[in-house]
């Protein structure tokens, strides 16, 4: 444990925090996924990343990125084939050395591995009912993404887009049909929607390295995201609006230039050797 403190990747706290809510949902909230959809999913993913790794000559420190992508695949995306499952974790890493410009992915690996495996299939789906509503997903939630968003300095993308998404549901749930704030507080109660602002739409190598840009992206997601949800009746507009938005982030970034993140500098020499493949 000290070394893993020690290290101070932030990519370890991700990891804890998501196997921690993955347990939640088994024992709390008694959700039935079996042993042969956990292995299926985390061994298609960590395969995937190690085929990358061999090829790349990447550091095998990068199958934490893996896990990470595999524990969101198994807390967001339900399906009735194992098969299913297996495909939308082998596309969700692959899509991060596949899809890429300028040494970036272009696409979040959870989003992208969700939303093409629906597209492809009849048998997946995200359901944001499994997650019930429960005030103390906040408190879990707001700690864990403080810790693991102050260090990548993200902290602030999933604030604004709740945060929009927060004032326009309140203008047009509240003061404009006259709902009660109660109706509205109960919207942001669900794990799926709090997963996705500080776990997702945070994804340090996918969003716009401008830090203003950044700001603005979130916020066009969340204000896409509310016409969908509220006019279109789709309950996982956000999951959506990322994938379609997401090919804007390297042409903003061509026009804002700021540095990109990496998740450990002292891979730099990794990098060179890899061709700059960024996991």
């Amino acid at each position: 444990m000290n070394y893993f403190l020690k290290r101070k990747d932030p990519r370890y706290f991700q990891i804890i925090f998501l196997g921690s809510f993955l347990l939640f949902g088994l024992i709390i909230l008694k959700w039935k996924i079996t042993a042969t959809t956990l292995l299926t999913i985390l061994l298609s993913v960590v395969i995937t990343q190690v085929i990358a790794i061999k090829k790349f000559k990447l550091a095998y420190t990068s199958i934490l990125s893996a896990l990470i992508s595999g524990l969101g695949l198994i807390l967001l995306l339900r399906a009735n084939s194992t098969f299913t499952f297996f495909v939308a974790g082998t596309l969700s890493i692959a899509s991060k050395f596949i899809i890429r410009f300028r040494g970036k992915h272009i696409f979040n690996p959870v989003n992208f591995g969700i939303i093409v495996t629906i597209l492809l299939s009849n048998d997946a789906w995200i359901s944001p009912g499994q997650w019930g509503s429960t005030a103390h997903y906040l408190l879990i939630i707001g700690i864990f993404s403080w810790l693991v968003l102050t260090k990548v300095k993200q902290l602030i993308t999933g604030l604004v887009f709740l945060g929009t998404l927060f004032l326009l549901e309140t203008i047009y749930l509240n003061l404009y049909l006259g709902w009660p704030m109660d109706f509205v507080m109960h919207k942001f109660t669900s794990g799926s929607l709090l997963l996705f602002s500080f776990f997702m739409i945070t994804d340090p190598r996918t969003t716009p390295n401008h830090f203003l840009i950044r700001g603005i992206w979130a916020a066009l997601v969340a204000g896409v995201s509310f016409y969908l949800m509220e006019f279109q009746y789709l309950a996982s507009a956000p999951f959506w609006v990322l994938f379609f938005i997401s090919p804007l982030t390297p042409i903003l970034d061509a026009f804002y230039a700021s540095s990109s993140f990496s998740w450990k500098t002292s891979e730099r020499s990794e990098r060179s050797a890899s061709n700059h493949i960024l996991v």
